[in-house]
C-alpha cells in the first residue's frame, strides 16, 4: 500500500510543471486520502483554504501576497483538486483533522486561517476544535449551519452536478471525478449544523469575517451572527458583492492588515 502511494504522488508531481522552486508540492498521508497541498514563502505560516468543488489554483494572487511576510501553506480539501477522495464521510471536523494533519508535516505548531466558504465554516472549526494550534482566522463568506443557505443557494445544492461546474467540454475522467466528489459533498453540506453556536462562542482567535452583500448563498444576518457569537471578532460587509471574495482590493485592504496586526 505505502509503495503504491508513493507511486501516485511521484506520478502526480511529475505532471506538475507549473510549480516553481519557491513552490514546494506535498502531501499529508491520512491513511484513507492524501491530502495536497503547496508550500511558499516564509515567515509566520498562514494556511489557505479554498471553497467547495474549488481548487487552490484559484489563490495564486492571494498566496502571492501573502508569502511576502508568511509561509503559506495552500491545502485541497480532500476529493479536491490533487487530493484524493477518501472513503470516510465528509464532515468538516474532518476537513479540520486534515489541515491539522498538514501542520503536524509541517511541523508547524500554530498557524492563521484564511478560508473561503467551505474554507472558512473549516477555519472556524479549527478555532473552535483547536484552539492551541490556531493563531488568527479571516472566515470569508462562512456558515455555521444547512439553514443559513437562501433557497436559491439550497437548490444549488441539490442540483448542482459536475457538467455544471467543469462545462461540457471537459473530458469524461473529469466529469466522472467531479460528480464522485459532488456526492460526498452533498450530505455534508446537508448536515444540519456545521458547528454550533456554543461552540463558535468558544472561539478566542482573533477573527475577521468578511461577506458580500449580494451574496448568491448568504444573507448578510448570517455574517453578523457569526459577529455577535464569537467574541473577539471584527465584521466587514462589503456592498455590492456576491460571494467570491477572491479580489485583489479585498486581499490588500482587510486580509494582508489583518494578518499583520
Amino acid at each position: 500500500m505505502k509503495t503504491a502511494k508513493i507511486l501516485f504522488l511521484l506520478l502526480l508531481l511529475g505532471t506538475m510543471p507549473h510549480l516553481t522552486a519557491q513552490k514546494q508540492a506535498k502531501y499529508a498521508d491520512r491513511g484513507d486520502a492524501l491530502i495536497y497541498y503547496e508550500v511558499s514563502g516564509q515567515g509566520k505560516p498562514v494556511v489557505i483554504l479554498h471553497g467547495g468543488l474549488g481548487n487552490i489554483d484559484g489563490y495564486t494572487s492571494l498566496a502571492d501576497s501573502l508569502k511576502k511576510a508568511h509561509k503559506v501553506i495552500a491545502i485541497s480539501f480532500r476529493g479536491h483538486n490533487r487530493s484524493t477522495l477518501g472513503n470516510r464521510p465528509y464532515s468538516f471536523g474532518l476537513f479540520a483533522e486534515d489541515i491539522i494533519a498538514v501542520l503536524d508535516n509541517e511541523k508547524e505548531r500554530k498557524a492563521s486561517v484564511v478560508g473561503f466558504s467551505d474554507g472558512g465554516v473549516t477555519a472556524y472549526c479549527l478555532a473552535a476544535l483547536y484552539p492551541q494550534r490556531i493563531d488568527r482566522i479571516i472566515s470569508l463568506a462562512g456558515c455555521f449551519r444547512y439553514s443559513d443557505y437562501k433557497p436559491e443557494g439550497v437548490n444549488w445544492i441539490k442540483t448542482v452536478t459536475g457538467k455544471d461546474r467543469l462545462g461540457a467540454d471537459a473530458s469524461p475522467n473529469d466529469l466522472a471525478r467531479m460528480d464522485s466528489l459532488i456526492t460526498y459533498m452533498r450530505p455534508l453540506w446537508q448536515t444540519e449544523v456545521y458547528l454550533s453556536k456554543e461552540a463558535a462562542a468558544t472561539i478566542q482567535s482573533p477573527t475577521l469575517i468578511i461577506g458580500g452583500d449580494k451574496d448568491f448563498f448568504f444573507e448578510t444576518a448570517c455574517f453578523e451572527e457569526a459577529h455577535c457569537t464569537i467574541p473577539n471578532s471584527e465584521l466587514v460587509i462589503l456592498p455590492n458583492t456576491g460571494h467570491n471574495l477572491n479580489q485583489p482590493e479585498i486581499i490588500h485592504k482587510h486580509i494582508v492588515p489583518f494578518l499583520k496586526e
